[in-house]
């Protein structure tokens, strides 16, 4: 509302008349100009001057209306949206100031409680907030996003309270294909398989026929290439595959000549494969190999006596020759499991006691340097360790099989003690092979018991969920490895068929 006021002024000042009259307009405290206009006539003996003056003052009302979201992107409660190639956003009803907006301000956590790292930035021509992830997403999981209340408009005003909402990945599928096709008589392929991928997501896998007695080898870097690496006497049991980032393979398996049995080594790296090396040449029973990489590329094996019943553990990366000793004596029992952390730290998990009460046991150190082994379960039924893996704070994960109650298990020491639990129901799995992804998610494959089905199992959302990936036929001795995509590639054999297959998820 506009008041009008008519303002007189008299004044007699140096012995002179002056008659001052003013109009002004007043403005209600939600306008934000003052116009005023002033007319001043002076009068003497001789003269009269009139003169107008007018003048225009602007005054601005403070902003102190908190800024809104009024819409998200993808939106609150949806489902199916990509894992990869995605970017979060949030649009403001008015413009805000970017310097609030930030990684701290705009937020996005996983049920596991990891915060998914990205960059965040803000678009002032739309009014926008944006939030590109530094990793893929995880299959199946619901995530939260949150824009704090620290954000505020250019006026300063932040949001009311934190705004947040949910959406949920799409669900994991697999496609599979046929790399090494068997023919029952004198080929069947894919026995101990072990898989691997190099920087480049390149697919490498080593495996056994069982048939042809050999060690064969398939990679793909755009279609598969297979050929056979040792052939000389039975060669190619207790496969296991690592792949340097630049794609060099390292294969550790055994070599059985009647009763000469011994553990050999072949790789490519240089380009071309090197003749194999026997690490371990003594009388006794070697068997159940597993291979890991350092930072160097240098190989780390270890593997099982059976006459000894000793925990034995190779490497070359002292010098660059093969050097072994004994990392427990007695009592070892069958499979071994070997990883290597940031640090080169080598870890291993493997069984330990007599008959049919094994011990699940862990130990962690390097050549001549081992700390004491960790009894992970107590001597109570018969512990089959089958796989370990390491998240990147360099947290043991390990996936095993309870032969006494029939149990698919997973045993960790991520929050400082081990714990160990079902996976999913209690599935009799065997043939488990293990990986983490980067925010600390478990994936497992393993081969269910009473129906020879492939399973998948994964807690990335907090809770175990598994997925059926083939159930028809005799599917044994798969492995699982992570790509930098997040997906899952899975190698395997079916018994029932004599192939090799390779899985993949979409």
């Amino acid at each position: 509302m506009v008041k009008r006021y008519l303002v007189g002024i008299f004044a007699i000042a140096l012995g002179l008349s002056l008659l001052v009259l003013g109009c002004g307009t007043v403005v209600e405290p939600e306008a934000t100009s003052v116009v005023t206009t002033t007319t001043t006539t002076t009068t003497t003996s001789t003269i009269t001057t009139t003169t107008t003056t007018t003048s225009t003052t602007t005054s601005t009302i403070p902003d102190t209306t908190p800024p809104n979201i009024t819409s998200v992107n993808p939106a609150d409660g949806a489902t199916g949206i990509a894992r990869t190639g995605i970017t979060l956003q949030a649009t403001f009803d008015e413009d805000m100031d970017p310097a609030t907006i930030d990684s701290t301000s705009f937020t996005v956590d996983c049920p596991l409680g990891v915060p998914v790292t990205g960059t965040v930035a803000y678009d002032l021509g739309t009014k926008t907030a944006t939030f590109t992830p530094d990793n893929y997403l995880s299959y199946g999981v619901p995530y939260i996003v949150t824009v704090h209340s620290s954000v505020t408009d250019l006026a300063g005003n932040p949001l009311v309270a934190d705004y947040m909402w949910i959406f949920t990945t799409a669900d994991i599928s697999f496609s599979s294909e046929i790399v090494e096709d068997g023919d029952g008589t004198s080929t069947s392929y894919g026995f101990y398989s072990s898989i691997a991928l190099d920087n480049s997501d390149n697919v490498y896998i080593a495996h056994y026929d069982s048939k042809g007695l050999d060690l064969r080898f398939a990679y793909n870097d755009g279609s598969w290439n297979t050929s056979t690496l040792d052939h000389i006497n039975n060669v190619g049991m207790h496969t296991s595959l690592a792949v340097s980032p630049a794609g060099e393979a390292h294969i550790s398996y055994t070599y059985v000549n009647g009763a000469d049995r011994r553990v050999r080594y072949i790789t490519n790296t240089g380009g071309a494969w090197a003749i194999p090396t026997d690490i371990n040449i003594s009388p006794n029973t070697k068997f159940y190999t597993s291979i890991a990489l350092d930072s160097s590329n240098y190989a780390h094996i270890s593997f099982f006596e059976d006459c000894s019943g000793d925990l034995m553990y190779a490497t070359n990366s002292i010098g660059g020759a093969w050097v072994q000793e004994i990392v427990d004596a007695g009592n070892v029992s069958e499979d071994t499991a070997i990883a290597v952390d940031q640090s080169d730290n080598v870890h291993i998990a493997y069984a330990y006691g007599l008959l049919g009460n094994k011990a699940l046991n862990y130990i962690t150190g390097a050549f001549g340097s081992w700390g004491g082994s960790e009894q992970v379960l107590a001597i109570s039924g018969y512990k089959q360790c089958k796989d370990i893996a390491l998240d990147s704070e360099g947290r043991v994960h390990i996936s095993y099989y309870d032969k006494t109650l029939d149990q698919l298990r997973y045993a960790t020491n991520s929050s400082g003690v081990w714990v160990d639990e079902l996976v999913g129901v209690g599935y009799p799995g065997e043939d488990t092979s293990i990986a983490i992804d980067v925010y600390g998610g478990v994936h497992i494959c393993f081969q269910e018991n009473f129906t020879n089905t492939l399973m998948y199992a994964t807690h990335a959302g907090g809770d175990w969920v598994v997925t059926t990936i083939d159930d028809v036929g005799y599917n044994q001795y798969c492995s699982l490895a992570l790509g930098s995509d997040g997906r899952v590639h899975i190698s395997y054999a079916d018994s029932s068929t004599d192939d090799l297959i390779y899985v993949v998820s979409d």
